[in-house]
């Protein structure tokens, strides 16, 4: 009897042990918990002079812009406000080692210049569909498509890990907020020695533009 006892004592000691070392080696940080963090907007040397926001004093760089969103005959999208938080998710991805990125992001953009908008864009027309005919009013404002880059910084500022959100679609002339989750994963280890949560807006498609 005394014998199974110091069997089962022996094995509870294990259990509490192993358990004991698993929760050392398990990441402690606040940002764990899935509080917000502010989404920074830092200038590097390679950025264009930071814009300062309209509603907030803080200042965000430029937004990048692919071909797709440059090379048309509409105007491109212009910010005038970059705002945003970001946490880091564990549910609903199947593993607990696995962290995405989730994101509230305020962008505040300008109306387009209709001065430099094509006259084609400024008549209505009717194009054809296979549900019938759809009158197309004349273009107000463009729609455009973006996502967002998110660096994961540790304490010395070194780059941990850089993901993409998916796409978004924004107008000109608007306040818009944006709220999603970032489809790719980064290990909870590494979410565990972020310090800082970088933003960049990149505008990758003009949707408005005719061809």
């Amino acid at each position: 009897m005394r014998t199974a006892l110091t069997h089962m004592a022996c094995g509870l000691v294990r259990i509490i042990l192993a358990t004991g070392i698993a929760l050392l080696l398990w990441p402690s940080d606040t940002f764990e918990s899935g509080e917000w963090i502010h989404l920074s907007t830092p200038v590097d040397s390679s950025s264009a002079a930071p814009q300062t926001s309209s509603d907030e004093s803080e200042p965000f760089v430029k937004p990048s812009y692919r071909l797709d969103a440059l090379f048309v005959d509409l105007p491109s999208l212009k910010l005038e406000g970059v705002t945003g938080d970001g946490k880091f998710l564990s549910y609903d991805l199947g593993d607990a080692n696995l962290r995405s990125v989730g994101y509230v992001i305020k962008l505040i953009t300008e109306p387009i210049d209709l001065s430099k908008v094509p006259n084609k864009y400024k008549e209505q027309s009717v194009i054809q569909t296979k549900g019938g005919p759809v009158t197309v009013m004349p273009l107000e404002q463009a729609t455009y498509e973006v996502h967002f880059v998110f660096r994961g910084l540790d304490v010395d500022g070194f780059e941990l890990f850089r993901i993409d959100s998916p796409t978004h679609n924004v107008a000109s002339g608007a306040n818009a907020s944006i709220q999603g989750q970032t489809p790719c994963t980064i290990p909870a280890v590494l979410a565990a020695k972020v310090d800082k949560l970088t933003l960049k807006v990149s505008v990758d498609k003009c949707l408005s533009a005719k061809e």
